[in-house]
């Protein structure tokens, strides 16, 4: 949750985020304001079929979006913090990137398969997604192990 005067202050969301504006926003908003992490469930999230994020051809899109995002953890972060980040979300949002992998496969779209394994693999090493989706299924989600600030 945020004010809407740090809404305003941040200028809103950024458009030329198509899929990932949510992450990029609350990118700008830790730079400014303190983030604090609560492992509590306070929400459910809705989905439905139509939503950005569930249509099928957003799965490349998102990838793009997510390497932009990286570039911005990478400058940010210490190396040690940011293998971690990375980590942790090669095992949570690689499981979605394999996941929409698969779909295509099974639609016979070999070429799009491909090119979103490749896109992936640049974002999150195969083993790290691998390893994070079995870990997950094993022992529940990963946590990350970063303080919060």
């Amino acid at each position: 949750m945020f004010t809407r005067l740090a809404y305003d202050a941040l200028g809103g969301f950024d458009e030329s985020y198509k899929v990932a504006g949510d992450l990029e926003f609350y990118n700008r908003l830790s730079e400014r304001y303190g983030i604090v992490r609560n492992l509590a469930r306070l929400h459910m999230v809705r989905g439905h079929r139509q939503a950005t994020s569930a249509l099928h051809s957003s799965g490349p899109a998102y990838l793009r979006e997510e390497i932009r995002l990286a570039d911005w953890y990478r400058r940010r972060l210490p190396p040690a913090d940011y293998a971690e980040v990375m980590k942790f979300r090669a095992a949570t949002r690689g499981r979605y990137h394999l996941s929409w992998i698969a779909r295509t496969l099974r639609r016979g779209q070999v070429g799009q398969a491909i090119g979103g394994l490749w896109l992936m693999n640049s974002l999150y090493p195969l083993p790290w997604t691998l390893w994070g989706v079995a870990r997950s299924i094993l022992a529940g989600p990963p946590r990350p192990s970063l303080a919060p600030p």
